[in-house]
């Protein structure tokens, strides 16, 4: 049965990387369009 579970505990596991990553990429996004792009407008524009 420990293979089972084990089984399971790794789907778990892609599961929760998975999230990470996307909340990752998203934190980056927000960072980059709350700070980074605004600053590019500024060079380019100001």
């Amino acid at each position: 049965m420990t293979g089972v579970s084990e089984c399971s505990q790794q789907r778990g596991n892609l599961k929760d990387d998975g999230y990470i990553l996307i909340n990752k990429i998203f934190l980056l996004f927000t960072l980059y369009l709350t700070h980074i792009k605004p600053s590019i407008l500024r060079r380019l524009y100001g």
